[in-house]
């Protein structure tokens, strides 16, 4: 399976599902394993971005510049 591949199609989701039916069980395999990985990798991306708000609102006070101050 080539990753840099991107092909612009417009197909319903009861047509992909009849296209990944048409697919040996090890491309079926591949293609999940593919799918989980780019899921995984924007759920990394996505929590770092929530975690940094959530760290803002508790470094950015008045209690963390006092404490911060003298260094």
């Amino acid at each position: 399976m080539t990753d840099n591949l991107s092909i612009p199609i417009q197909i319903s989701f009861a047509q992909l599902l009849d296209a990944v039916d048409q697919l040996s069980k090890a491309e079926q395999h591949q293609l999940l394993l593919h799918v989980l990985r780019r899921h995984e990798e924007d759920n990394l991306i996505v929590t770092h971005f929530a975690s940094e708000s959530v760290l803002v609102k508790d470094w950015n006070n008045s209690i963390e510049d006092e404490v911060w101050r003298d260094l």
